[in-house]
């Protein structure tokens, strides 16, 4: 047991050692110069935990290393369901029904594709594949995350798609205002929000391309679309998982992820945030802790992902991640043009 009399010292080691990286990323990311780039505490500290398994993990004592997979794990699915008090119905609601279904369109055609071109083009194996789509497809590293939890794949493949995310995601936070300050583009400035908050990958980096051009409020505020839209997504990703797993062709049966039970307690806390009962103070401590727990358990994903892990399977994952930025950029740009 993790935490029985004998090996609870060594388990809390572990987790302590994945928190420090957190804040060592928190301070780091709430430096101006750094928050300008658009690199938020969760990917600075999935790097910072790469870094230190590439380098110095043959000093990390093996005992510690089960704490590290906790955070990795368990600590993963509780910061995700906390993620609810960030959201409620209310603002489902005022986002308007054109806004969700941008979105909705622009998350199921991401993953579809990535799905297709993954598996059947590139040869990937199928949580990779969903991993990229997802973090491309949704709000990058959280839903790369959240759908980690859902799959249960290997740390690597995670920290594989998170690269990704944070690769084409900064690509289209500079490039989209430079398009659009430029006059390339041919968008009004709430056309260019709308197409920031639908296509670019990360939070952060939607927000840093709106102050760039202009579009804050558009872009986050479709952005938050794409984040709400996360858990019934995961549901129907596991339910279709599961009908595959099912109703195999070759007869056999496959492996099924394990249900998302934590997705349903996050929706059960944007419920309870949605009723207002709890004050917003209390709230905000919420949102504090839970933005530690998370970039703590990215920091243990990075921990566990050594180089030999991730470069496995070749250039594949950046490979498909640039398919699915063109089709963002491309798509989503006709897309706005045609219907707002």
């Amino acid at each position: 047991m993790l935490f029985s009399s004998a090996r609870i010292h060594d388990t809390m080691n572990g987790i302590l050692l994945s928190l420090l990286f957190a804040l060592s990323a928190m301070y780091l990311g709430s430096m101006s110069w750094m928050a300008a780039t658009g690199l938020s505490p969760l990917i600075l500290a999935i790097f910072m935990g790469m870094i230190y398994a590439n380098t110095l993990r043959s000093k990390l004592p093996a005992e510690w290393v089960p704490g590290v997979q906790f955070t990795a794990k368990n600590i993963l699915r509780l910061s995700i369901i906390l993620y609810g008090f960030r959201l409620t119905f209310h603002e489902i609601a005022g986002l308007g029904w054109q806004v969700l279904v941008l979105d909705l369109v622009v998350i199921t055609s991401t993953i579809g594709l990535a799905w297709l071109v993954g598996t059947k083009v590139l040869g990937m194996d199928r949580d990779s594949s969903l991993l990229v789509g997802s973090g491309s497809g949704i709000c990058g590293a959280a839903a790369v995350l959240a759908t980690e939890g859902t799959l249960q794949s290997e740390p690597y493949k995670t920290a594989s798609a998170v690269a990704t995310v944070v690769i084409f995601g900064t690509i289209s936070m500079l490039l989209y205002p430079f398009a659009q300050n430029h006059g390339w583009l041919g968008l009004t400035d709430r056309q260019f929000g709308i197409w920031s908050g639908a296509t670019i990958h990360e939070v952060a980096q939607v927000v840093a391309a709106g102050n760039l051009a202009g579009s804050y409020a558009d872009a986050v505020l479709v952005k938050m679309g794409r984040v709400l839209l996360m858990a019934p997504v995961l549901l129907f990703i596991r339910w279709l998982l599961q009908y595959f797993a099912t109703h195999s062709k070759s007869g056999k049966a496959t492996k099924a992820p394990t249900p998302p039970w934590f997705i349903l307690y996050f929706i059960a806390v944007v419920a309870l945030n949605s009723l207002d009962i709890i004050p917003k103070s209390m709230v905000n401590v919420i949102n504090q802790v839970d933005q530690l727990l998370l970039v703590a358990a990215m920091a243990a994903l990075g921990i566990e992902s050594t180089w030999e892990k991730i470069t496995a399977s070749g250039p594949k994952s950046f490979m498909l991640a640039s398919v699915l930025f063109v089709w963002l950029s491309i798509g989503g740009l006709i897309a706005v043009k045609t219907f707002f």
